[in-house]
C-alpha cells in the first residue's frame, strides 16, 4: 500500500454511511434517552485494524472489510461507520481531516457544516465534531465525527448519524461507544501493514 493511499480509502468508506444514511431516511422519531449500560452489547474485534469496540448487540452489520466496518439500527434510527486508515495526508492536522470527512459527507448530505468541535487526549490525539444537514426528504441529521490518531500516521474515523430527534436520544450511547474503543496493536505492528509486502506477509502466516 502506498503511504498516502490511506486517505483515499477513507474517503472511498465515507461512502458506506451515504448509503445508510439513504436507508435511515423516513425512520427518524424521538425516544427516552440511553446509554451503552442500558443495552445488551457485544465487542466487534478487528484483526487488520488492530482494535476492538463495544456496541449495541440489536445493531446490524451491513458492511465489513479489512479498513472498515458500518453498522445501523431501526429503532432508534442510527447508523455507525468505522474506517481504519494507515497512512495518509500523515502533514493534516485532525481538525483539517474532520474538514474533509465533512467534505466527503457533504456530496449527499445538503448544507453539512460543522456546529461544534473538541479535541482531547494526550497531545490532542483525538478530535471530536458535529456535523448538521440535510438528507431527502427534508430531514435534519446530526453527524458526530471521532478522529483518534494514537500512533503518527495511523487513525482511525467513527461516525455517528441520526435525526435531530433522535441524536439527543442517543448523544450518550455514542459517547460510551467511543470510550470503549480500544487499540489492540503496537504501532510497530500496524506500520508492518505498510512495509511488508504482501508475498511476504503470506509466507510469513
Amino acid at each position: 500500500m502506498e503511504y498516502r493511499e490511506g486517505h483515499e480509502i477513507m474517503k472511498k468508506r465515507i461512502g458506506f454511511i451515504l448509503t445508510l444514511i439513504i436507508i435511515l431516511a423516513g425512520l427518524f422519531g424521538c425516544g427516552e434517552k440511553i446509554t451503552l449500560e442500558d443495552m445488551e452489547t457485544v465487542t466487534y474485534h478487528q484483526e487488520e485494524g488492530g482494535y476492538s469496540i463495544t456496541i449495541p448487540k440489536a445493531w446490524e452489520k451491513k458492511t465489513e472489510d479489512a479498513d472498515s466496518v458500518s453498522f445501523v439500527s431501526k429503532q432508534p434510527a442510527t447508523s455507525f461507520n468505522l474506517v481504519y486508515e494507515i497512512g495518509g495526508y500523515d502533514y493534516y492536522s485532525l481538525d483539517k481531516l474532520a474538514e474533509e470527512v465533512v467534505s466527503s459527507l457533504g456530496k449527499k448530505i445538503e448544507n453539512l457544516k460543522i456546529v461544534d468541535h473538541s479535541k482531547s487526549g494526550p497531545d490532542t490525539t483525538a478530535f471530536q465534531f458535529v456535523a448538521q444537514g440535510i438528507i431527502p426528504k427534508e430531514q435534519e441529521v446530526l453527524v458526530k465525527g471521532v478522529i483518534l490518531e494514537p500512533y503518527t500516521g495511523v487513525r482511525y474515523y467513527l461516525l455517528f448519524t441520526a435525526g435531530i430527534k433522535d441524536y439527543r436520544t442517543q448523544n450518550s450511547l455514542f459517547d460510551d461507544i467511543a470510550g470503549s474503543f480500544k487499540v489492540n496493536k503496537s504501532d510497530k505492528e500496524l506500520y508492518e501493514q505498510i512495509t511488508v509486502a504482501p508475498e511476504e506477509q503470506e509466507q510469513g502466516e
